[in-house]
């Protein structure tokens, strides 16, 4: 009988650890899942006119390092993919510092991803110097979510479903690019794309240290971006932090 007491025991604490490191690592695996879609999805693209790369990381200009989740090289130009395996409505607008997840009555405030890309699309470009390559901007959204009053009003900047992205990379059918230079393209960001895992691991701490920071910012009710003091505003949607170095710095919290 105490057999079965321990061994009921021990399942339950094995249950409990595996319960408990789903729960810290449930963003990390779904958002893994989502790229791993987007990449089924680039998989079917011509490999003799698409050259597709993933899990890029880059030095940028000012040595800082960023990831790009998926590459496109194409006759159009370069396609730069950003992916967010969210659930719920997700609201934004393209000026936005932050954009709003709403699951029920849930909301959750994170980084405008246009912006994200673009901090992306800016250390290619910096890479590339001084070849001019169309680039364009694509912020793809699992099924779970519903894209809701999204407002982009930029060229060659689209936020979409997963399953719009190969028909959006398809209407770019202009060719400005040759092979030979969608190969040489192809060569300087393989050579650029750091492998070092520690290098890789350090980005990623880099991120969660900067978050960290942020966040203790706004509690202190100081602006994470230019260190101005955060004053209570009021707006169409409630009270909220804003910058008080408004219009200069527009952050709000």
């Amino acid at each position: 009988m105490e057999i079965f007491i321990v061994i009921f025991f021990l399942l339950l604490f094995v249950m409990i650890g595996i319960t408990i490191y789903r729960s810290k690592n449930f963003y990390k695996i779904k958002g893994r899942a989502g790229e791993k879609k987007i990449q089924n999805h680039l998989s079917k693209l011509n490999k003799d006119e698409y050259i597709v790369m993933y899990d890029l990381t880059i030095q940028t200009e000012r040595g800082k390092t960023t990831q790009i989740d998926h590459l496109v090289i194409s006759r159009a130009g370069i396609f730069v993919i950003e992916t967010k395996n969210y659930d719920g409505w997700i609201l934004g607008n393209e000026k936005d510092p932050k954009w709003t997840q709403m699951i029920y009555t849930r909301k959750v405030r994170f980084y405008n991803p246009i912006w994200q890309n673009y901090g992306h699309i800016k250390a290619i470009e910096h890479l590339l110097n001084p070849q001019h390559v169309p680039v364009v901007s694509i912020v793809a959204f699992g099924s779970g979510s519903t894209l809701k009053m999204i407002n982009v009003t930029s060229n060659n900047v689209h936020v979409l479903y997963f399953n719009d992205v190969i028909k959006c990379i398809n209407t770019y059918k202009e060719r400005v690019l040759s092979l030979t230079q969608m190969n040489a393209i192809y060569g300087i960001i393989k050579r650029a794309n750091i492998t070092d895992k520690k290098i890789k691991e350090k980005h990623i701490e880099t991120i969660i240290n900067s978050k960290k920071e942020a966040e203790f910012k706004v509690r202190n009710h100081i602006c994470p971006r230019c260190n101005g003091k955060l004053v209570q505003r009021t707006g169409s949607r409630g009270t909220f932090l804003g910058c008080s170095n408004y219009p200069s710095c527009r952050y709000t919290a």
